[in-house]
């Protein structure tokens, strides 16, 4: 599967107790096909959010939801879509490592 993936956005808040980050990219479905050939994000790429060696949970519901945007189907030849995430943080300190990891 061939895409492409771009950062827009990751904003970080307070929510009640909660220290919360909302990450927003682009994900384009580049795969060259002379047929339409459509795919949703998850059959694309993994990802995985890492604060302190731990990995963070999506907690929005987005990739449990099959009507988010992270199960859009986008068709080949560079179909873009907006895929936003939300993730609890330990603190506002330690770096946070976002990672695609593509599927084959």
């Amino acid at each position: 599967m061939s895409f492409s993936v771009e950062a827009v956005e990751a904003d970080i808040y307070e929510e009640g107790d909660q220290l919360l980050m909302d990450f927003r990219f682009y994900w384009t479905n580049t795969l060259l096909s002379d047929e339409n050939v459509e795919a949703v994000f998850l059959m694309a790429s993994g990802m995985d959010i890492h604060q302190r060696g731990e990995l963070l949970d999506e907690v929005a519901g987005g990739h449990s939801d099959t009507n988010s945007n992270v199960y859009r189907e986008i068709p080949s030849g560079g179909g873009r879509v907006t895929v936003d995430s939300t993730y609890k943080l330990e603190n506002v300190e330690d770096v946070v490592k976002i990672s695609f990891i593509p599927r084959s």
